[in-house]
């Protein structure tokens, strides 16, 4: 079974730090001596570019390139067993994108959509001894690579949708209803149940079991992972726990071991009202008793920030306002892109904000009156990681 893989960015800003501006700079801040420019500037359709770079072990190399209309395009490095990271940065010196070994092999690739403009890719060789003679081509298409987990979440779409294979555990659940079932993983090494919600409702989501470690996941119609779990802090042993706010629609879940093996488990979906502060905004906001974790902050007087590094979707904070003004409320995460959220205690929603960039932040002012709050810093990855962020408030 696929397992999503979550690398924490931190570890990377010495190997990517941003082009140093220099008397002799190239538009994005690179040395130019390390720099090639294309001749021809790029739009949709462009023909494919072939370059070849030699990097070294304590210099990067650039490549230097115009866009003169939005244009997806693909960059990729070709080392031939060298280990190559590619970075794209904007005029301004900003880093847009990279990637380590995205194109497998030690290769690196990056597919995104650029707006007119100038960038700058750089490749740069990891690990061994300073070398000089090391040669990689950079090679630049048009359009965007294709997912690699299309036909893995079509395949387990198909298996979703076919009852023989994954038979109904609740039909239009809502709140206070409770569906399980006991089921026995065999040969297969799975076993999946549909879940249909008429409206906006929150789920708990547990799965059970003596003899095996069980991992459990959500997935939606079309086979895309939402929400995943191997051993949840709340949970008995290795069992396994989702609570998440869930939209109108068809759901897979499914239950397999952590690693091999196999046996039986029981799996129970609980559905909790969807009204007041349960759910809102598709995030479902916590009350007391309920096991999610909301750091307390206080009340705020100049400044507060969570200390909190945890596994869950949402980072919770709530704070105090004794005084009515303006709030800046403020969002960083290096683990995935975000919404950030802020809330009365009674669950209304007072605002929010997508994140943007590299290194993912978003940030408002809000006018408060006074009260308690709650700030909500829902990752767009679901996977099951611990995840770097946190949130600041400020008068």
């Amino acid at each position: 079974m696929f397992r999503t893989k979550l690398l924490s960015s931190c570890i990377f800003p010495a190997l990517l730090a941003a082009p140093a501006f220099a008397q002799d700079a190239g538009a994005c801040g690179q040395p130019i001596a390390l720099t090639q420019k294309l001749p021809t500037a790029l739009s949709p359709d462009f023909a494919e570019v072939t370059l070849v770079t030699r990097p070294v072990r304590s210099e990067p190399a650039y490549v230097e390139f115009e866009v003169t209309e939005p244009t997806e395009l693909t960059l990729q490095t070709l080392g031939r067993g060298i280990d190559t990271v590619l970075a794209l940065y904007a005029a301004d010196g900003s880093l847009i994108s990279w990637d380590d070994d995205g194109a497998g092999d030690l290769d690196a690739q990056i597919g995104t959509t650029l707006q007119p403009g100038t960038y700058c890719a750089q490749s740069r060789l990891l690990g061994g001894e300073p070398t000089s003679d090391a040669m990689v081509i950079v090679l630049a298409s048009p359009g965007l690579p294709p997912d690699p987990l299309a036909a893995e979440n079509e395949a387990i779409a198909a298996t979703c949708a076919d009852p023989n294979l994954t038979p109904v555990l609740a039909e239009g659940i809502a709140g206070g209803e409770t569906q399980s079932v006991t089921g026995t993983i065999g040969s297969s090494g799975s076993q999946s149940y549909r879940v249909g919600v008429d409206a906006p409702v929150g789920l708990r989501i547990d799965a059970g079991s003596a003899e095996i470690d069980t991992f459990l996941t959500v997935r939606d119609a079309s086979g895309a992972l939402l929400f995943e779990n191997d051993d949840h802090a709340e949970m008995p042993g290795t069992d396994s726990r989702i609570a998440e706010s869930f939209e109108p629609g068809e759901y897979c879940v499914t239950v397999a071991p952590y690693s091999e093996g196999s046996g039986s488990f029981t799996l129970e979906v609980s559905a909790e009202s969807a009204s007041g502060a349960e759910v809102a905004q598709g995030v479902r906001i916590p009350e007391a008793g309920d096991g999610a974790a909301i750091e307390e902050l206080g009340t705020l007087e100049t400044a507060l920030e969570s200390k909190t590094l945890d596994r869950a979707r949402t980072l919770w904070t709530a704070f105090d306002v004794t005084a009515e003004g303006p709030v800046t409320i403020e969002g960083v995460s290096v683990t995935s892109s975000f919404t950030l959220r802020l809330f009365t205690e009674t669950g209304e929603l007072v605002q929010e904000e997508i994140s943007s960039g590299s290194l993912a932040s978003a940030e408002f002012v809000a006018e408060l009156a006074t009260g308690r709050y709650l700030v909500g810093l829902t990752n767009d990855d679901a996977s099951d990681g611990l995840k770097m962020r946190q949130i600041k408030l400020r008068n």
